[in-house]
């Protein structure tokens, strides 16, 4: 307890990485019998933190044949997408107080996609990144139900394994997903909601993008934007909010709480009923595809996240014009 009480975020960081290597090992991979937990906590340990640019842009893939991270992974979810999972893990669980549940929780709801919407796996931008952001910022103790019970249209195998079968085929781009949509709306009602379900102004922390976190590319048209740790960090912020006011905490309450006390009544409602919030959003937020490392993201991928849509909230509550 002394020695992982010492730099506690990086040890969170480790652990939340580790426990995502042991969950995908191949089942082919021995089983340890009898494992020494005293020297698997120093294998921990001996964690290195991250860089200012990896923190940025994702740690490199581990090198092949080094230990438990050279063991290949039985993810339900095509290779382009595990490599982002354990890129943008470690920074979505650094605050987390049980990394392991992050993983645990991420883990269930990925199978029951896998059971019940397969399409959810083939999209990182409307299904696997959204629903790696939902298990690190609610834990599964304050989901409504089971993500095993029914929440989509039900299928017959056949049709479910014939989705599987073409995720790893499939285009997948920044633009790729939009359709995919209204299945993840189904999950996070089942999930979380109750007869009413919260503002969809508060969605944009599911989908939104910064763009800043660098591409990952497995060909021609099968490439994945991620976000920046700064990114993440706000995006969870939203989806808190979105947890909270769904599972009944008053808005004005929530938002004080998870964004700033100075926020008013007014400032919340603002930002609730804005242009669109009745819906859920049926298009995916813009982002585009860096061309080099230099790449800047124009100005309307950072007006399409959800800060972006406080601040004019803000203004507008205080009589001043959209253009502020």
């Amino acid at each position: 307890p002394q020695r992982l009480s010492a730099g506690r975020p990086r040890l969170q960081r480790a652990a939340a990485t580790a426990v995502l290597r042991r969950a995908t090992a191949t089942s082919a991979a021995p089983p340890e019998e009898d494992e020494d937990e005293d020297e698997y906590v120093e294998e921990e340990s001996r964690y290195r933190p991250a860089t200012p640019r990896e923190r940025q842009f994702g740690r490199a893939a581990p090198a092949p044949g080094r230990g438990r991270a050279s063991q290949g992974v039985e993810l339900p979810i095509p290779q382009l997408h595990i490599v982002a999972v354990q890129r943008q893990l470690p920074m979505m669980a650094e605050d987390s107080e049980e990394p392991n549940e992050v993983v645990n929780g991420f883990l269930e709801l990925i199978s029951a996609c896998q059971k019940q919407a397969p399409e959810l796996l083939g999209s990182w931008n409307a299904g696997v990144g959204p629903i790696l952001r939902l298990a690190a910022a609610v834990p599964k103790g304050k989901w409504r139900r089971s993500p095993m019970d029914r929440w989509a249209p039900e299928r017959s195998a056949e049709e479910l394994e014939r989705v599987m079968q073409k995720l790893d085929r499939q285009d997948e781009g920044p633009e790729i997903g939009a359709d995919c949509l209204p299945l993840l709306e189904a999950l996070l009602k089942h999930l979380l909601c109750d007869e009413y379900p919260p503002s969809n102004a508060l969605v944009g922390g599911f989908l939104w993008n910064d763009g800043a976190g660098g591409v990952l590319r497995e060909c021609e048209g099968r490439e994945v934007v991620l976000s920046s740790g700064v990114g993440i960090k706000l995006s969870l912020k939203f989806v808190k909010l979105y947890a909270a006011v769904a599972l009944g905490e008053k808005p004005v309450a929530a938002f004080k709480e998870l964004l700033s006390p100075e926020l008013t009544k007014k400032m919340v409602r603002s930002f609730l009923d804005a242009p669109g919030a009745a819906s859920f959003p049926s298009a995916l937020t813009p982002v585009e595809l860096p061309d080099d490392v230099r790449h800047v993201q124009p100005l309307a991928v950072t007006l399409a996240g959800p800060l972006a849509a406080l601040r004019l909230a803000q203004a507008e509550s205080l009589g001043g014009p959209a253009a502020v």
